[in-house]
């Protein structure tokens, strides 16, 4: 099941907040740890960060990085960009997965 972005938001406060009880509470420190690692691997997909959070369709993608349309297809399918979430049928890109084909189009990465 696909958490909405509050839930998402949610077990990530959860998350940090078992975080600083360990550090605060050394006896609990291993237990806290292994919650805060599954819980942070079973949120792999999620956004990292508040700019990650704004999602970019295919067309912006192809124009930001230089490419035709059909190539953010090949990029799809062999994983080097990453589809986030379809909305309307539509593909959506995290700004960084973006921006880290670019560089890599650009010869900078």
């Amino acid at each position: 099941m696909m958490l909405n972005k509050f839930d998402q938001l949610l077990e990530t406060v959860k998350s940090i907040h078992a975080l600083l009880d360990a550090m605060h509470d050394p006896q609990k420190s291993e237990k806290k740890t292994e919650f805060l690692n599954a819980s942070l691997l079973a949120q792999e997909g999620m956004p990292k960060t508040l700019s990650d959070e704004v999602l970019y369709n295919a067309k912006y993608a192809a124009d930001r990085i230089g490419v035709s349309d059909k190539t953010i297809g090949r990029l799809t399918q062999r994983g080097d960009l990453p589809v986030v979430a379809v909305k309307r049928r539509k593909r959506q890109f995290r700004l960084s997965d973006i921006e880290r084909c670019r560089r890599y189009y650009r010869g900078e990465g």
